[in-house]
């Protein structure tokens, strides 16, 4: 019995792992087509998170069993890793910043439509832009860090490291690269279509949208 569940077990995580993988080579041979400095962006991160998470131990001088930096630089060490993984508290940050930034300026353009005077709110694709980026890059930051951490536990053999961890932080890496390669994807697919509709061929959204623009303007490009 015990062998039947530690097979199904592997398979199941060989299952993930490959399915994983095959996401990520989807979207980013997609994303590469129109934009491959994205996928160079992205590359370039993961594999500068890996090696320097893999000399952050030489700077420490060692590491324990329990996979805790050591020596001088040991505490900052890991001070810098459990920030760097901190994800819950960058993307609150990140979204309260945007909510900050845009939902003001979209509410003003609003409320100043009732009376058709509306203007376009100012740099809200460069704040979008910017807080997807920030986001794809905290997500491919961790990835490194967890897939080189899950690396070099195994191989050392630190204490309460397991087959089944090292594969569950792996898993994790590739769910954090698939998740900026599909928000890459996601955001370039929307800057298109708003790119398509300003140059004069909308989808019937598109010419909803510009007549709804048009009427909150009404007494702005009409006035004498």
């Amino acid at each position: 019995m015990s062998t039947f569940i530690t097979d199904h077990w592997v398979l199941s995580a060989a299952g993930v792992l490959l399915l994983e993988f095959f996401a990520i080579l989807f979207l980013g041979l997609k994303l590469a087509i129109s934009h491959p400095s994205d996928v160079r962006i992205v590359w370039y991160l993961f594999s500068l998170s890996c090696v320097t998470t893999t000399l952050a131990a030489l700077w420490a001088i060692s590491i324990d069993v329990y996979g805790s930096f050591q020596g001088y630089l040991g505490g900052n060490v890991n001070s810098i890793l459990k920030f760097m993984l901190d994800l819950d508290t960058d993307i609150k940050v990140l979204c309260s910043a945007l909510v900050v930034f845009v939902v003001p300026q979209a509410c003003s353009y609003v409320l100043s439509g009732l009376y058709g005077c509306a203007s376009a709110p100012i740099f809200v694709g460069r704040a979008v832009g910017i807080f997807v980026w920030s986001i794809v890059k905290s997500s491919v930051v961790a990835a490194g860090i967890t897939i080189s951490l899950a690396i070099i536990g195994n191989c050392k053999d630190w204490t309460g490291w397991s087959l089944r961890g090292t594969s569950a932080m792996i898993a994790l890496s590739l769910m954090l690269l698939m998740s900026a390669f599909g928000g890459l994807c996601a955001y370039r697919d929307g800057t298109s279509t708003v790119t398509v509709s300003a140059m004069g061929h909308p989808s019937s959204f598109g010419q909803w949208l510009i007549g709804v623009r048009a009427w909150f303007s009404r007494n702005v490009t009409h006035r004498p």
